[in-house]
């Protein structure tokens, strides 16, 4: 095995895995995504999807909320089929 070099590092080895900085979310974005997630287990989807909705504004970059949205509105709208 080689010795390390003069930065530290073994001349060959892998580059240490680099964490991602884990990036704060906004203020309420944790209280509608939990909001959200008690209204779904209840099975109050439209008021599930409105706080998705508002975790969305105050994160748009992220996705999980955005598929949560995608599939309570399939849901919704297929409900909403059967009552018609």
């Amino acid at each position: 095995m080689s010795e390390p070099n003069s930065t530290g590092t073994t001349p060959g080895a892998l580059p240490p895995v680099q964490q991602k900085s884990a990036v704060p979310k906004p203020p309420g974005f944790a209280v509608a995504v939990l909001r959200a997630k008690d209204d779904e287990s209840q099975g109050r989807f439209e008021d599930a999807l409105r706080e998705y909705e508002k975790a969305s504004a105050l994160d748009p970059s992220d996705a999980t909320v955005k598929h949560h949205i995608a599939i309570l509105r399939d849901r919704i709208s297929k409900e909403n089929d059967l009552i018609h």
